[in-house]
């Protein structure tokens, strides 16, 4: 019996990508019963005629949902709504999946049914360019169809504390994941982030090898392009997380406050905010003590780094 997938796709201002987006869904590779749901931002260009154009041609279910600009997570967060597949796979609107993507996805939930979700770790030369004749160019590892043996990874929650293991279009995760975290927090403008920490809480991850999507060359039109917004939006992330799990063991926290501060206190030496980078210095040292307790105040005041130096955008 083929396995059902509803693909959540999020999507402002991608006119120049969003067909090429779509037809990499339609285009994967396996026996699978799909279905598109594409939540549309509030684009002011012309991404929404793009889309629906694509919606009256599409060989599988489609679901536009339209809404004001409320930010990403609130967006992906509509989208997750009307699933009713068993599994999900998320995707951003400017990025294109691997042919072959969701079938190495999905082998490694099956091979390791103890896991809730498996994603495969981008790197910098998984990118694409668009041709002048409006085609993509994808890197040869796009022909990749052999999967390697997948990687458990046993304490995802510390390895998500440490650095952010991955990223909406590189996952895909069960339904029944998505309901216990009720996706990504609405706090947060960028949802990236606020879902791996939610489901690494959960259970364990499978990691794959081969690269699972491809992100545009253009990397300063997207939301990662921001530093200063995504090291904010990662802290505050982690700063409503140990928040609304006070059961997290003291160790998960400790270790919380000293990646937050240590990431901010770099970023306030390098923008000549030098008070600012001795006290999240000390409380980066405090963070190693056993009596010394991370909260959401001390976690979120590493944000304040970020907004000294540029403008963030939080959600409406």
């Amino acid at each position: 019996m083929a396995a059902h997938i509803d693909y959540v796709v999020t999507c402002f201002n991608k006119a120049n990508y969003i067909k090429h987006v779509l037809e990499s869904i339609v285009n994967q590779q396996g026996e699978f019963v799909k279905r598109i749901i594409i939540v549309d931002d509030g684009s002011t260009d012309n991404s929404i005629e793009i889309i629906k154009q694509f919606q009256q041609t599409c060989p599988i279910p489609m679901t536009l949902i339209e809404q004001e600009n409320a930010g990403p997570a609130r967006a992906q967060n509509r989208g997750l709504k009307e699933t009713e597949a068993p599994y999900v796979k998320l995707l951003d609107g400017d990025d294109i999946l691997a042919p072959y993507a969701t079938a190495h996805l999905f082998t490694a939930l099956e091979q390791h049914p103890d896991c809730i979700l498996s994603f495969g770790a981008p790197t910098e030369q998984d990118t694409y360019e668009i041709t002048a004749d409006d085609n993509i160019h994808l890197p040869i590892s796009a022909d990749v169809s052999e999967m390697e043996p997948v990687e458990v990874i046993h304490d995802p929650l510390m390895d998500s504390l440490r650095s952010a293991r991955t990223t909406p279009s590189a996952l895909l995760t069960k339904k029944e994941v998505i309901e216990k975290t009720g996706g990504s927090n609405p706090d947060v403008f960028i949802q990236d982030y606020s879902f791996e920490l939610a489901a690494a809480y959960l259970g364990k991850f499978a990691k794959i090898s081969t690269p699972v999507f491809y992100a545009p060359s253009e990397l300063g039109e997207r939301m990662s392009g921001n530093e200063a917004q995504t090291l904010h939006d990662v802290n505050m992330a982690i700063a409503y997380f140990v928040d609304q799990h006070p059961n997290l063991g003291k160790h998960y926290k400790n270790y919380a406050l000293y990646r937050c501060t240590s990431r901010a206190a770099k970023w306030a030496k390098r923008h000549q905010a030098s008070k600012l980078s001795l006290r999240l210095t000390l409380m980066k040292f405090l963070a190693k003590l056993p009596l010394y307790t991370a909260c959401f105040k001390k976690l979120s005041f590493s944000c304040e780094a970020f907004k000294h130096s540029h403008p963030i955008r939080v959600p409406k």
